[in-house]
């Protein structure tokens, strides 16, 4: 890590004065100029005032997402990263489990098109209040 220096300071400031938005995969991201940046990264690169390298990454210690409190949050190279979350605790399932009810609405309806489009699938979805992506929609056909 090296340190910011004061234009990326500033610019980070400015990102993180932005309403963030929590996407589909449990995390938030701030969108600035066209761009996303993850609430986390964003925090925790003002608050070492060091710039993050590619390779590390801020793990979330009670696994929760949502919950970018700097307490919470700690840097940690890929590979160190990638054991820790070896380790589930008891109960736990990844954040983009769909629930049955959801895929079975899924696969009912495209069981009413002639031709399976992922799209108009994904759109009824939406008017149901169900976000989900076009290749997760994709996945849980080809099962």
């Amino acid at each position: 890590m090296r340190e910011l220096d004061q234009y990326e300071k500033e610019f980070l400031e400015n990102i993180a004065k932005k309403n963030p938005k929590k996407k589909g995969d449990g995390y938030f991201y701030f969108y600035y100029k066209g761009k996303q940046y993850k609430r986390s990264r964003v925090l925790m690169q003002l608050h070492l005032n060091k710039k993050l390298t590619p390779f590390e990454i801020v793990h979330h210690k009670d696994r929760k997402k949502e919950n970018d409190n700097l307490d919470n949050l700690e840097v940690m190279n890929v590979y160190d990263h990638n054991i820790l979350d070896k380790e589930k605790p008891d109960g736990w399932q990844p954040a983009n489990t769909i629930k049955p009810e959801i895929i079975e609405r899924i696969k009912e309806i495209a069981s009413e098109m002639v031709k399976v489009n992922y799209s108009e699938i994904k759109r009824k979805l939406e008017r149901d209040g169900i976000k989900i992506s076009d290749f997760t929609i994709a996945r849980y056909l080809k099962k």
